[in-house]
């Protein structure tokens, strides 16, 4: 027994049972927790052998059957430990084969928490690039919204600058040169050389007689002369304002219906609309209806004029002007601007081309009368 103690302790020391220690070194490589080698030696390992060869007495005279009776006397105590040898075989063999594939297991996932950091560094790199990008589009956005608001604020001086430069030609100088463009023309043929604007306005001119004249949508200006002394315009068009300030004509660029919200209440003592309620929605003629009626002092006088709806079927100049959303029945303008407050005091109908009321011809324009 002695002895056998004794080979187990040096086996120890030279770490031939040292399994833990195997275990865990095998599952620190990359690839598989074992190798075939590794294997066999945890086999050979997990095999408990019982030995019981003895050394052979070296005494004179009776070493013989002192050898002899040492054997016996091992072979008679190794027999239960035959029974150890065995269960100890097996279960180092269960307890290697799982400790096996706990080792496959926590190599697997080690390598797939591996692979998710790598992926998530890729996914933190593509969340950084696109913020970079979405950084960029918002200060692309910025210059572009600053740049578009100066074009807007440039936008009429520019036009203006541009008009006076082009102005009446000088002598000798060829009519090309001062020409309008093509959308100037096009607004000028639609609102303001029609054959019958001129007796329009001289009657217009009549019914205000003294009263100083806020002519809203007034162009270029061309029916303020005939408006009398002190006429002034609106227009919202910046194209036709410039073509107004260009010919030293009194027409402020402004819209309109928002210009009558800034003066003062009944501050003014004719208003003329002209080219405006066609271009109005439904909440436009109303606010312009409340505009007039706030604007418009003690016995001041408003003229609504615009196109009838059974004259323009055919008028292709009237729907070339795409600002134009529908010609309105004049009992339309009449009962908005009833409903502001004002008495309206008649409405006349103007034929096309100029013609007195009364032709057998449809009416191409009205006028809607409304007094305070």
């Amino acid at each position: 027994m002695g002895d056998l103690r004794r080979r187990v302790a040096e086996k120890k020391a030279k770490g031939l049972y040292g399994v833990d220690a195997l275990m865990a070194a095998s599952t620190e490589d990359d690839g598989e927790p074992f190798g075939l080698e590794d294997l066999e030696r945890l086999r050979n390992l997990a095999v408990q052998r019982v030995q019981i060869d003895t050394a052979a007495s070296t005494k004179p005279l009776v070493g013989g059957a002192v050898s002899r009776i040492k054997r016996l006397l091992v072979r008679g105590a190794s027999q239960p430990m035959y029974g150890m040898s065995a269960q100890a075989t097996a279960f180092n063999g269960a307890l290697l084969s799982y400790l096996s594939s706990l080792a496959r297991e926590v190599s697997v996932l080690e390598r797939q928490v591996r692979a998710e950091r790598e992926q998530g560094d890729g996914l933190r790199e593509e969340i950084a690039a696109l913020r970079e990008e979405v950084a960029r589009a918002a200060e692309a956005m910025a210059e572009a919204r600053a740049a578009v608001a100066h074009l807007a604020d440039a936008a009429l001086p520019e036009r203006v600058a541009r008009l006076e430069r082009l102005g009446p030609a000088a002598p000798g100088e060829p009519a090309a040169a001062a020409s309008p463009s093509g959308s100037l023309r096009l607004r000028l043929e639609a609102t303001e050389d029609d054959a019958g604007r001129e007796w329009r306005m001289a009657a217009y001119s009549g019914a205000f007689g003294d009263r100083r004249v806020l002519h809203l949508g007034a162009g270029s200006g061309r029916a303020l002369e005939a408006l009398g002394e002190g006429a002034e315009g609106v227009e919202g068009d910046g194209e036709l304002a410039a073509a107004a300030a260009a010919a030293g004509r009194r027409v402020r660029h402004a819209d309109p219906v928002a210009h009558l919200a800034t003066l003062p209440p009944e501050s003014v003592d004719a208003i003329l609309v002209t080219d405006l309620v066609e271009r109005l929605g439904g909440g436009g003629l109303t606010s312009l209806a409340a505009g007039i009626a706030r604007a418009l002092a003690p016995g001041g006088m408003a003229i609504v004029e615009g196109h009838h709806p059974n004259g323009v079927n055919e008028d292709l100049l009237f729907w070339r002007d795409p600002d134009r959303l529908r010609a309105l029945h004049p009992d339309a303008v009449r009962m908005a601007l009833e409903a502001a407050g004002l008495a309206t005091t008649g409405v006349t109908l103007h034929p096309a081309a100029g013609r007195e009321s009364g032709s057998s011809d449809e009416p191409q324009r009205y006028a809607v009368h409304a007094a305070r």
